[in-house]
């Protein structure tokens, strides 16, 4: 019934007005039951009460009890009489010491009450009382004493007795059933017609035209447009088909222009990518050219061009590089964008992926002085996908990154298995993306509106792009931000089914041995490089090699302080963020300890704190990127050798 009343429109009218005559009906019902009942009971109260009075006169000069003249046997053949009648249930007939004289021998309860009430007060009283199940009213009333009656009753009371008078309701209850079956009866027969002749007209005039306008909704939710609402009167419901078509005809204009700028739209599409495909050719052609040519001139120039010319051809040839990158993103933006571009798949790890992106991004952070980190789970799956787009979205985030972040910061790597998925974030600590800037920063050609951003390069296709190749291969990217606190990348990637190899396990630590390079030349100076990247290390070792040192290499901090006191070298390059010892808790245990205090220490690191480290005893601090002359000019320093010749002259002594 809930049901029927939730899907049906005419059931609901139907209700409502069911609702309202049952409501409207049983109060006129109320009150005309209580008026006639009201009706009903004054007409008995009257008859009762001329009963009452009849019976008071047919007594009125004589008292049955103790007489025995004929006018007792008057009254009593007139009370005889009268308790004959069908409503009359019971006449008794008090003296006025209560005593029954005439009907029952005797009364309780009520009655009782009532007539000594009566013959003290000498007012009438009535009242209703029920016996099995039946409804009586009860009249008392006084027999007065008057003059003529005291020649027989010596007594002086005023009132000689008292009358009960018991009538039947019976009648009157029957007339109200009666009334109310009647009602019944008309409020059923009516309500049913009402019914029947409302629903057939609400049918005609209401649910005819709007059930058709729903079946042609249902025929316009399918497509087809040309359906139409036929409109058969001018009211409401009719106003309402005849709006409803006029809707359907702005729809359809509307989707025809529509449809034409669809295919307005494809065909530029079309020719944007033809155009960016031949632009890009004609682009690609002569950029190469530039950048080749400033390569053949850098390296074949030798001792021909000067130091201000190769810086030159150094920056003709880093635009140009930077230059070809942009053509080949907004190329790809295009391809991706009409489904031109497709994917190489294959099964690709992600820790291997990750070191090298931090190989790659590890100068530029150097150079901003930025720690970029890496961390993965322990083991990740493989993921199904084609590695040089992933690395490319890998790159950029990474690159952002540092290009957001503030000097001193950090940029960390991290990936970790979901659900079917592996998820790869870039965390730093930036200057993070306002709340509105992170709706818009995914769309193509959107830089932030921001103070901070003007100071950075770029064209807003990085993230465009990024955004398409992931969703390309079935992931999601998304951002978490705070300004001034920094921004959180992550994308997801599918795994590869049943794939996963032992080797994912320990692809992303690295950790490197410690390396000695055995002597060349009798005497040759060894110095120690405790430097955890092995890029940054192999190139101080390139730099110290070709000016005649001899090299170790240390890649973390417990490293560092055994090969300094097995090898006591000349010198020690220290690099300060360092795994499982920092540096300078490394500088401070060399200086702490007698067979290590004196060997020169220079910190070569990408946090400023040079104040620090000279408090902590190093001899220099270099804050990277380091310049190679300036390292090896202060290895070669006077001071450096006083100071190595100070140490000599100490162990030969001790010796």
């Amino acid at each position: 019934m809930i049901n029927l009343f939730r899907k049906s429109l005419e059931a609901k009218i139907l209700g409502l007005v069911m609702g309202v005559i049952v409501v409207g009906f049983g109060i006129f019902a109320w009150f005309d039951v209580s008026r006639d009942t009201r009706d009903l009971n004054n007409q008995k109260e009257q008859s009762t009460s001329q009963l009452s009075s009849n019976v008071v006169n047919s007594i009125q000069n004589t008292m049955l009890a103790g007489i025995g003249s004929s006018k007792g046997m008057i009254a009593t053949n007139a009370l005889e009489k009268l308790r004959s009648s069908p409503e009359v249930e019971r006449i008794d007939v008090y003296s006025n010491q209560g005593q029954a004289v005439f009907g029952s021998s005797g009364v309780d309860g009520e009655a009782r009450e009532q007539i000594s009430e009566v013959l003290e007060t000498g007012n009438p009283a009535s009242y209703f009382e029920t016996r099995d199940d039946k409804q009586f009213l009860v009249q008392v009333l006084p027999l007065p004493n008057e003059t003529s009656c005291q020649a027989c009753h010596f007594d002086g009371q005023a009132r000689r007795g008292a009358v009960l008078v018991s009538n039947s309701m019976a009648s009157v209850t029957s007339a109200i059933h009666d009334d109310k079956v009647r009602m019944a009866e008309v409020f059923i027969g009516g309500l049913l017609t009402l019914l029947v002749v409302l629903g057939l007209s609400l049918r005609a005039t209401v649910l005819k035209p709007l059930r058709q306008m729903v079946g042609v909704i249902h025929n316009i939710t399918g497509g087809d447009l040309n359906e139409r609402v036929k409109v058969e009167s001018r009211d409401e419901v009719g106003n309402l088909a005849e709006n409803f078509n006029k809707m359907t005809e702005n729809l359809q204009a509307s989707q025809n222009n529509l449809r034409q700028v669809n295919l307005h739209l494809l065909e530029a599409n079309r020719l944007k990518s033809e155009f960016l495909s031949v632009m890009s050719h004609e682009l690609r052609t002569p950029l190469n050219a530039i950048i080749g040519f400033s390569e053949v001139l850098k390296d074949e120039g030798n001792g021909n061009i000067t130091d201000r010319q190769e810086k030159y051809l150094v920056n003709i040839e880093t635009s140009g590089r930077h230059l070809m990158q942009l053509i080949n993103d907004i190329l790809d933006l295009a391809r991706v964008g009409s489904d031109s571009m497709e994917l190489t798949r294959e099964d690709v790890s992600i820790p291997r992926m990750m070191e090298d992106i931090r190989k790659l991004g590890h100068p530029f952070a150097a150079q901003r002085r930025i720690w970029l980190e890496v961390r993965a789970s322990d083991p990740l799956p493989l993921v199904d996908a084609e590695a040089a787009k992933i690395k490319r979205v890998l790159y950029n985030l990474v690159s952002n990154g540092i290009k957001f972040t503030p000097e001193g910061g950090r940029v960390i790597l991290e990936a970790h298995p979901l659900e079917n998925m592996v998820e790869i974030s870039v965390t730093d600590t930036g200057i993070g993306i306002s709340p509105e800037d992170q709706k818009k920063i995914f769309a193509e050609f959107q830089q932030l509106d921001s103070t901070h951003s003007r100071r950075f390069e770029g064209t807003g296709v990085g993230l465009a792009l990024s955004k398409k190749l992931v969703e390309q291969h079935g992931g999601r990217i998304s951002v978490e931000s705070e300004l001034g606190k920094g921004s959180r990348f992550s994308f997801t990637l599918p795994m590869t089914p049943g794939r996963q190899r032992a080797s994912d396990r320990s692809e992303i630590v690295i950790n490197p041995q410690p390396f000695i390079e055995k002597e060349s030349v009798k005497g040759q100076p060894l110095v120690l490089i405790v430097e955890d990247d092995p890029q940054t290390s192999e190139l101080l070792s390139i730099w110290l090699g070709d000016a005649s040192y001899r090299v170790a290499q240390a890649f973390d901090g417990e490293q560092a302080l055994k090969l300094a006191r097995e090898l006591k070298p000349y010198a020690i390059t220290l690099d300060i963020l360092l795994p499982k010892i920092d540096g300078w808790q490394v500088l401070q245990k060399l200086k702490s300890d007698p067979d290590t205090e004196n060997i020169p220490v220079i910190i070569v690191s990408i946090l400023e704190k040079s104040r620090r480290g000279m408090e902590l005893g190093a001899f220099d601090y270099f804050v990277k990127p380091v310049e190679k002359k300036e390292l090896l000019c202060r290895l070669e320093s006077n001071r450096l050798h006083r100071l190595r010749l100070d140490i000599k002259a100490d162990d030969k002594s001790e010796g």
